[in-house]
Parts: C-alpha cells; sequence; structure tokens
C-alpha cells in the first residue's frame, strides 16, 4: 500500500463515528399495583429506540434522537407469580450499532385483610348491632354461614369496608359463640388470607316473661303486684297467664310450673317471692 492510501486509510479510521448510549437507571423493581411508572434517561449521540415489550407494560416515548428519556408504564400484577423482563435499548445506525439491557421486575401480588374489632362479647338481653371493619387490598367475603341467632349485612366487599352483625337475645339459654371466616377472593390465581371473628353472648338461664298493665309491656320478673304477667310457655291450667295479682284470686302460696319446670311460688298480692324463674333481689 502506498504512502496516499495509508493516509486515506488512517485519516477514515480516526474521523469513524463511535456510537455512544448509556441508561439510568438499568433495572427495577416494582410493586404489583398502581401507581408503577418507570422514568428511564437515554444518554447517547444517536438516534435510539425501545425493542420489543411483553403485554403487561408499555413504552411512553419509545425512541428519541440525542439524550432523552422513555417511561415504562406497568399494568397490575394480580397474579401470584412474580415477572421480569430484559428490555432491550439500541442505538446507531444499521452495522454500528450499540446494545443496552432495561431489566424490569414486578412483584407478585400479596393479598392482606384485617378485621377490627376481632371479636365482640354481647349481652344476652337487648344485644343490639355492631360493625367490624374490614381493611384489604383486594376483594373479600364471609365464607362461613352464620347461626340463627345473629345475622349479617354487607357480607362481601372490595378493598376497605365492613359489615354489620345483628344478635337476637339469648334467652333462656347458656352462653354461645361463633367465628365467622373472612377470606380474600383467590380467582385471580393468588394464596387467600383468611382471618377470623369470634362473637360471644352470655347466657340467661332465667326466662323473661312478658308483663302486660294494658298498656305497655316489660320484664315479668319484679312486676308491680297489679300487673298480669304472661308467658306462651306457661302450663298452668292451660293459660298463658302465670300469676295474677290478689284481685285475680290467686291464693296464698299457690304453685305451678312453667313449661321449663321452673317452680313459682306466689304470695297472696300474687307476687313471686319463691322462684328458681325470676331473682328476688
Amino acid at each position: 500500500m502506498n504512502s496516499f492510501k495509508r493516509h486515506i486509510y488512517k485519516n477514515n479510521k480516526v474521523n469513524k463515528k463511535v456510537t455512544l448510549l448509556t441508561l439510568d437507571p438499568t433495572s427495577a423493581t416494582l410493586s404489583s399495583s398502581l401507581p408503577n411508572d418507570v422514568v428511564v434517561q437515554v444518554s447517547s449521540n444517536s438516534s435510539w429506540s425501545v425493542g420489543q415489550i411483553p403485554d403487561w407494560f408499555s413504552i411512553i416515548g419509545g425512541s428519541g434522537s440525542g439524550d432523552g428519556l422513555f417511561v415504562i408504564d406497568t399494568q397490575n400484577n394480580n397474579s401470584n407469580i412474580t415477572r421480569s423482563h430484559l428490555l432491550s435499548v439500541t442505538a446507531g445506525e444499521i452495522g454500528e450499532t450499540v446494545t443496552r439491557t432495561f431489566l424490569i421486575t414486578q412483584q407478585a401480588f400479596v393479598p392482606t385483610l384485617t378485621l377490627d374489632p376481632t371479636s365482640k362479647d354481647l349481652l344476652s338481653v337487648n344485644p343490639g348491632n355492631f360493625v367490624v371493619d374490614v381493611i384489604s387490598n383486594t376483594s373479600w367475603s364471609v365464607i362461613t354461614t352464620p347461626p340463627s341467632w345473629f345475622s349479617i349485612i354487607g357480607g362481601s366487599g372490595s378493598g376497605d369496608g365492613g359489615f354489620s352483625i345483628t344478635s337476637i337475645e339469648n334467652n333462656p339459654k347458656g352462653p354461645r359463640s361463633f367465628e365467622l371466616v373472612v377470606s380474600t377472593n383467590t380467582s385471580n390465581g393468588s394464596l387467600g388470607v383468611t382471618k377470623t371473628f369470634t362473637i360471644n353472648q352470655e347466657g340467661d338461664l332465667y326466662p323473661h316473661y312478658v308483663a302486660f298493665d294494658g298498656t305497655n309491656e316489660f320484664d315479668g320478673c319484679g312486676a308491680p303486684p297489679d300487673t298480669n304477667v304472661w308467658s306462651d310457655s306457661s302450663t298452668f291450667q292451660n293459660s298463658s297467664i302465670l300469676y295474677r295479682n290478689g284481685i285475680g284470686l290467686l291464693t296464698v302460696d299457690a304453685g305451678f310450673y312453667s313449661k321449663e319446670n321452673f317452680f313459682l311460688q306466689c304470695n297472696s298480692e300474687g307476687v313471686v317471692i319463691n322462684s328458681d324463674v325470676c331473682l328476688i333481689l
């Protein structure tokens, strides 16, 4: 090769453009839920473009020239499997290209579930109703069927919410308890989370007979002497009246049994003075 040709070859080699390309950052690990946007800064002295992407994220600004950026916008990962993709960014002309990679990882969905409170103690009479708050990042439902002594309103939902419980009186029975199970939705393949709620109701071994004064009804135990006390469970002379006052001509120490086989004893005014039914204070 003569000196002229050597000079041209040397100049061409010196003047050849070197393609530069850097990404910042070069990787990202994202949670399973939105918002999950990642901004990637591109530094280059040439045109560049982002390569093929999977269906679980999209690219905003996937090509450019010189310095720039692109945004990775991911969808929620509702499965129980962590997913990842090695994204390629290429810069330069055909035959003289440079490729850099960006590793994006998205964590698996992990359902969460919290109940507040986790238990409730109820009185035997006038138990009322109450609300159980549910804190969750997915859909949930009460999966156990409640017994006949209480009912549930709003036994399912999505995200934060709650349900209410209304109980009937526990009369005349011993204490009772039931455990409700609340579970997250597992249809997306994620491992379900279950929590329990315990409801306890104290017992009342004393029947609450109904007293009626012609206008109002109240508890028969401790009823005033001028009031008839009734019970549907009475077996006294096939009548629904358990005891009467003196006007009812109930004799002194007249005793009879209720359906529950509790013995009643009244004075001449019809007031219960010895009874396994009513607590005498």
